[in-house]
């Protein structure tokens, strides 16, 4: 399966047949095998596919899966987040969310349960976005603000 052709990104629950919950070789046996596997920073397992990632809980339970600007047909709730100009998709999810977390240059949408990056500059090269399963930032919540976010 050409991982890059996935379209629809459904808050809390998953992208298409692939499920927030799921282990890694239920993801692979939708997705296929994995070109590379690594850790993240907080050691859990991430799966990478065309460019698109799969991290997995300590449970081996999938809990993100991130999305890079090469996926250009990703869309969140009627919105291709990554149709250009980006400052209008960054406004049309402003507008579908307004509980907005900024951290560190990213954007947490907490009702659209993705994070975005790379909106902020002109360079589209870190342009992304991830979407989340249920309690993922939950405990970033608490620390962070709710912003109103700058557009660039």
């Amino acid at each position: 399966m050409d991982v890059t052709q996935i379209f629809r990104l459904e808050p809390y629950v998953g992208v298409e047949a692939v499920k927030f919950g799921m282990s890694p070789d239920e993801v692979e046996g939708l997705w296929g095998a994995p070109d590379r596997t690594s850790s993240n920073a907080l050691k859990e397992r991430v799966e990478y596919r065309s460019g698109v990632s799969a991290t997995y809980s300590k449970e081996n339970a999938l809990v993100e899966l991130g999305f890079p600007r090469t996926c250009t047909n990703r869309s969140v709730r009627g919105v291709a987040v990554f149709s250009p100009p980006k400052i209008d998709r960054l406004k049309e999810l402003l507008l579908l969310d307004s509980q907005v977390y900024e951290d560190v240059g990213m954007l947490v949408f907490r009702s659209l349960a993705i994070s975005a990056s790379g909106y902020f500059h002109q360079d589209d090269s870190d342009l992304a976005i991830a979407a989340f399963a249920s309690g993922r930032w939950d405990e970033d919540f608490d620390e962070m603000a709710v912003e109103s976010p700058r557009t660039p």
